[in-house]
């Protein structure tokens, strides 16, 4: 729809709106905002939006565009120049234009078209078409130019060079939509973590360099195959030096604050995650100061094994020397974000300005503040009052940045930590002397032999040495030529730009995974069920062979008769792997015969001393995995327990589940001695995707698991703990559990759609159960029944009685069970312990035989209302 067609409903604000032959002409010339509203009501219906805009800004910063709900506030805003795919959660909605004071626009094109989620996802993968993918948490914009603007400098140069790069903008704003913009030339699709995800498994790319790495990449590149990739992480200070948080981020005009247990919590992870990859061959540490890279490793007790230090370019195209007039040492500037986070110091830099008001040369100066946030105004206020004080609210493109440089002659960069150190340098190689702060970082970049640097707190320093550089301008020409040279040297093209391009040209050569020779007799079989999951199959195997130990493996993948290309794809790792001896992967190709075919097939063809199940979909923790595997080469237990994550595609993120917190590491414990209650397992009996079973013991009696159902991981449970004696749990997290992938059946909709499948696999492991408790003791019997048999009844009774209207699932179930009084009985009151249905719920069902059934929601309706009438 386009949406210039609809009528103007609203106009507030002094705007002057025509329509020309080649679009909507508005006009604001006032000092506020101006607004325009359409009359036309948009149906949304929830959907996912696209929109498209063209857009000149003749005169000032440009404009805004809004949807607005039925109560006219802000629901969405959108940016000129983009197209945006977003989802909607409304119904209808007006559309508006904000102009922003002292504007003017020639809006061209402005369209807005309900859309698909596979349009969306389509245009996405025409976007991907590089050899390179750069990661970045922002990106210039129009409306933004100084976001990450040092990032920007070297795509350029990237760009100039050639490179087949894909530039991804990635953070969590972009969770429910994607823009798709270009920046100065440079095209960027800005979207989320997921999206990016997705992308990844299916594309494969030569070298992923990304800005700012920390554990949500982390946990992208987790779940990937890395086999041909080259990964650069480019850390610009926070990213590492995160102990030193209350540095980095403390408020304007706050006291630091301690780390809290929440941040502590983080920053351990994080701690985990770089040791992790510190290991891997193909990970390059691009630091851009000896500073961030000494003190990174002071913080976290490491050495970095590949890394680099690669200076962010400084372009001298751009920013070239040009000789100043000794009058521009009257003309200081101030570029600087304003966000509320007092590392910026521009309080600092406001001080200095009324410290210099205090002196006779003040009159004879110009100051020029640049930059834009929510604390610019409060942070300027003192300096208002100033008429040679101008304050600029607005972010610079370089090239006006390099204009405002010529026109100064002092660039005043107070700091807290190390923060903005490229401006300083970009203002240095234009010729203007930085006045900046006498840290550590500042120090590698602004000589100390210019005695231009301050100690931190101290205003009146940087006070003196701009009225020292006022009265001495030959010392201002030397120190401006000089500080020129010395910041080329370190920032130039061979030093920056250069240097990167030899070490991408040498690190192209190297083959990630080194294996060797396979063992005869592997330590573990990991047996991957696999169906359907070509998209996911590559990295699964990958993070098994991605470590030191993969010789000591069996990878058993049985193709369960996809029909997609799962098994081609699974059996090139077969020869990719084979030794002399034997191929690491193995590949056997059968018939669909569900989950539990695959798990009695795999237990006959196992041939490692311990087993353990992975499902072709998810992943194992390569480092983790890797430790793991030292402590099964010496462990002689029977069963031995790790740690789980869940890993959430849609938002990727994760939890990690330590099911075993009361079991203690090193300790090899009796099977039943933890099978009492309190001494060992809490709700449920050991987790299959936690547990390695010493491959001997699940073959005294052939396993024969239902086949073609569900939920066959409870009955595998069931046989598998008949004849375990010794149990021992490591916590490590080794398991990485996918979440959110279509056709899971651990969704609600996936419950109710398998009902009765569950209540087969239910009644199937009553059976076995009733079977093979003759031969096994009492408390392993009662642990069995507990942990398991109930637990699947309990389930089972919950699917029948709160995700249908009728009770005729409920009569079925409840029926079947009834043939085994002793677990009908017991079943109330571990439905009731389990604090899913209540016992007496439950009691009532059973007298009614299910008739008496409602909906959870309509039942908990009538429960309220029915509390409301005996209080009345």
């Amino acid at each position: 729809m386009n949406l210039l067609k609809n009528g103007i409903k609203i106009k507030k604000g002094d705007l002057k709106i025509q329509n020309k032959k080649d679009g909507l002409y508005i006009e604001n010339f006032s000092n506020k905002p101006g607004v325009v509203v359409f009359s036309n009501i948009l149906r949304l219906n929830n959907n996912v939006i696209k929109f498209d805009s063209c857009v000149d800004v003749l005169d000032g910063i440009g404009c805004d565009f809004k949807l607005l709900n039925i109560k006219f506030k802000v629901i969405n805003t959108f940016t000129p120049n983009e197209i945006i795919y977003e989802s909607s959660t409304n119904k209808r909605a007006f559309f508006g234009i904000s102009v922003r004071p002292n504007s003017v626009v020639l809006i061209k094109k402005i369209n807005l078209e309900i859309s698909k989620q596979d349009e969306k996802n389509n245009q996405i993968k025409k976007y991907f078409k590089g050899d390179t993918l750069l990661i970045c948490p922002g990106y210039p914009s129009y409306q933004d130019k100084y976001n990450c603007a040092f990032i920007h400098t070297r795509v350029k140069e990237y760009k100039r060079l050639n490179m087949n790069i894909d530039i991804a903008h990635v953070n969590d704003e972009f969770l429910s939509k994607t823009i798709f913009s270009n920046f100065e030339g440079i095209n960027v699709i800005r979207t989320g973590f997921s999206d990016i995800r997705k992308v990844l498994r299916n594309k494969k790319y030569k070298k992923i360099l990304i800005h700012f790495f920390n554990e949500r990449h982390a946990q992208i590149l987790d779940s990937l195959n890395l086999i041909d990739t080259q990964l650069y992480f480019y850390l610009h200070g926070a990213e590492t030096l995160y102990w030193d948080w209350p540095l980095i981020t403390t408020p304007y005009f706050s006291e630091y604050k301690e780390i809290s247990n929440k941040d502590k919590k983080l920053f351990y992870l994080r701690d985990e995650i770089i040791r992790k990859y510190n290991n891997l061959t193909n990970v390059h540490w691009m630091f851009v100061t000896p500073w961030t890279k000494q003190r990174s490793e002071e913080l976290l007790n490491i050495k970095y094994k590949n890394s680099d230090i690669i200076p962010c370019y400084v372009d001298d195209k751009i920013f070239n020397y040009t000789k100043k007039d000794p009058e521009l040492r009257k003309k200081i500037f101030i570029l600087r974000p304003f966000k509320n986070v007092a590392t910026y110091a521009t309080d600092i830099d406001v001080l200095v300005i009324l410290e210099l008001s205090r002196r006779k040369i003040f009159k004879d100066l110009e100051f020029d503040i640049y930059g834009s946030g929510e604390m610019f105004d409060i942070v300027t206020e003192p300096v208002k009052k100033f008429e040679n004080v101008h304050l600029h609210n607005e972010f610079l493109t370089h090239t006006q940045i390099s204009e405002m440089h010529k026109k100064h002659g002092i660039g005043l960069f107070a700091t807290r930590y190390d923060s903005q150190a490229i401006s300083c340098c970009e203002a240095a190689l234009s010729g203007c002397v930085v006045v900046s702060t006498n840290n550590p970082g500042i120090k590698q970049e602004i000589y100390e032999k210019y005695n231009t640097l301050c100690n931190q707190e101290n205003y009146k320093e940087y006070a003196d040495v701009i009225e020292r550089l006022y009265n001495n301008p030959s010392e201002f020409l030397k120190i401006s030529e000089s500080m020129s040279k010395d910041i080329n040297n370190i920032y130039n093209y061979d030093k920056t730009i250069g240097k990167e391009l030899k070490i991408f040209e040498k690190n192209e050569k190297e083959n990630v995974l080194k294996l060797k020779e396979p063992n005869k007799n592997p330590i573990l079989t990991v047996l991957i069920p696999a169906y359907n999951v070509s998209e996911y199959i590559d990295s699964t195997i990958f993070s098994l062979l991605n470590n030191k130990y993969a010789h000591e493996l069996e990878i058993l993948v049985i193709n369960d008769g996809s029909r997609d290309e799962t098994y081609k794809l699974a059996k090139r790792w077969e020869k990719f792997t084979i030794g002399s001896n034997r191929s690491i992967v193995r590949v056997i190709d059968k018939k669909n015969g569900g989950h539990g075919s695959v798990i009695n097939l795999g237990i006959k063809e196992a041939k490692g001393k311990y087993l353990r199940i992975l499902d072709g979909d998810d992943t194992f923790d390569f480092y983790n995995f890797e430790l793991f595997i030292e402590k099964l080469k010496k462990s002689k237990a029977d069963l031995i327990l790790t740690d789980l994550v869940n890993d959430y595609e849609i938002t990727n993120t994760i939890d990690r589940n330590n099911f075993y917190s009361m079991l203690k590491e090193n300790v090899t414990y009796h099977f039943e001695d933890l099978c009492y209650e309190g001494y060992g397992f809490d709700e449920w009996a050991p987790v299959l995707s936690t547990s390695t079973y010493k491959t001997e013991k699940l073959k005294i009696d052939e396993i024969k698991l239902t086949e073609k159902m569900p939920y066959d991981d409870m009955e595998f449970n069931l046989l598998a703990l008949r004849y375990i004696d010794t149990v021992e749990y490591y916590k490590l997290y080794v398991y990485n559990y996918l979440l959110g992938r279509p056709g899971q059946s651990v969704s609600d909709s996936a419950l109710k759609r398998n009902c009765d499948k569950h209540r087969i696999i239910t009644m199937s492991i009553i059976d076995k159960y009733e079977k093979l408790s003759n031969n096994i003791s009492n408390i392993r019997k009662r642990f069995l029944k507990n942990k398991i048999v109930c637990n699947m009844i309990n389930s089972q009774y919950v699917i029948c009685s709160e995700y249908f209207v009728t009770g005729k699932k409920f009569r079925t179930f409840n029926k079947l069970l009834k043939k085994y009084p002793e677990l009908y009985k017991d079943a109330l009151d571990l439905c009731d312990k389990a604090n899913t249905i209540s016992k007496r719920k439950l009691k009532i069902h059973r007298i009614f035989n299910g008739y008496d059934i409602l909906p959870l929601s309509i039942y908990n309706k009538i429960k309220k209302i029915m509390k409301s009438l005996v209080r009345k």
